[in-house]
């Protein structure tokens, strides 16, 4: 399925959440700081204009997440490959 284009409050978000990050985002996610509801704005991404609403703002999150996860898994099977090289020349190494 094709991406759909950013409207320009879209853009504005992504900038301004970016900008942010994810930790200080999630905590404005607090019930007690914004809606429950997906179309609640979330205050205090963007100083001026339409405040993203919570659905797009946890849409967000969870791009970061994955991303952040893709990159923890390739980490890991690198480090794992570098391993297993370091073992098989520290064995080799003891039949010289």
């Amino acid at each position: 399925m094709p991406k759909r284009e950013l409207t320009a409050d879209q853009k504005r978000w992504r900038a301004a959440l970016e900008r942010v990050g994810p930790e200080i985002i999630r905590l404005k996610l607090d019930p007690q700081n914004t809606g429950v509801g997906s179309g609640a704005e979330v205050r205090g991404v963007v100083n001026q204009g339409v405040h993203p609403p919570r659905g797009f703002v946890e849409d967000w999150l969870a791009e970061k997440a994955k991303a952040t996860d893709r990159r923890e898994t390739l980490r890991f099977w690198a480090i794992m490959f570098a391993s297993v090289i370091a073992a098989l020349a520290g064995v080799a190494a003891l039949f010289r």
